[in-house]
């Protein structure tokens, strides 16, 4: 009877070792099972944009003023367009977009030269560019919800119109000097914030931005060569398919 007892105990080891699937469980982490190779996003980033005096020019009714005769007030622009990311790897990001840029500020204590008159002014600048960057980011995910990014933007800006508005001697004046203004100018930024996902698909973009252009906006002989930037925030939707 015991010789029974345990033939049928062996029988019942086989029968549960037989009955237990080969293969081992498979857990997947979140880089396993991330399919996201694109995402297309739209931003739109307010900005406080300011110049830098680059060089001074000797000739021209301001010959001989220094940096101190010429100060300036920043003015609010903006910057707004669409933009594809490729996904390289699981934290290295490189996108292309579009958009346009508008830059404005004032020169405080301008002194202005109409008809062989001249008079201290304030003169109010206005650019507008096509603006088409490369973006290079590096991201990580702080917890499910959240990604923290930086991104640096490289753009080439193409002019559409740059304009000076002031009023002299009682008379607002308007010049249109798109024609005298460089015709392109690049700029590079940092951007640091991050993504909330409020979906898989779906997340709300911000960062604080800082935006500077390499070269001066127009050369003109009665004033110093001034490079615009700007700081302000980026804020978007993003989609990724």
């Amino acid at each position: 009877m015991k010789n029974w007892t345990l033939t049928l105990f062996a029988l019942a080891l086989s029968f549960t070792a037989f009955a237990q699937p080969k293969d081992k469980p498979i857990y997947y982490t979140d880089s396993d099972v991330e399919n996201h190779f694109v995402s297309f996003g739209v931003n739109f980033d307010p900005l406080f944009t300011q110049r830098r005096l680059f060089s001074f020019n000797t000739s021209g009714a301001n010959n001989g003023l220094t940096r101190e005769d010429y100060p300036a007030t920043g003015g609010f622009g903006y910057n707004w367009g669409g933009y594809v990311n490729f996904n390289i790897n699981s934290s290295l990001r490189l996108g292309i977009g579009a958009g346009r840029t508008q830059l404005n500020f004032r020169l405080d204590d301008y002194l202005y030269e109409n008809n062989g008159d001249t008079a201290r002014v304030g003169l109010n600048t206005s650019t507008l560019y096509n603006t088409f960057p490369i973006r290079v980011g590096f991201t990580t995910p702080m917890n499910d919800a959240w990604d923290l990014e930086i991104w640096i933007p490289i753009a080439y800006n193409s002019l559409v119109s740059y304009t000076e508005n002031t009023t002299f001697q009682g008379t607002e004046i308007n010049e249109d000097l798109t024609e005298e203004a460089r015709s392109s100018n690049w700029s590079v930024a940092i951007q640091v914030g991050g993504a909330f996902y409020f979906t898989d698909q779906w997340a709300i973009t911000g960062s604080a931005q800082f935006r500077y252009f390499t070269t001066p906006i127009i050369d003109k002989t009665d004033r110093p060569a001034e490079t615009p930037y700007g700081t302000g925030l980026s804020l978007g939707i993003r989609y990724q398919p």
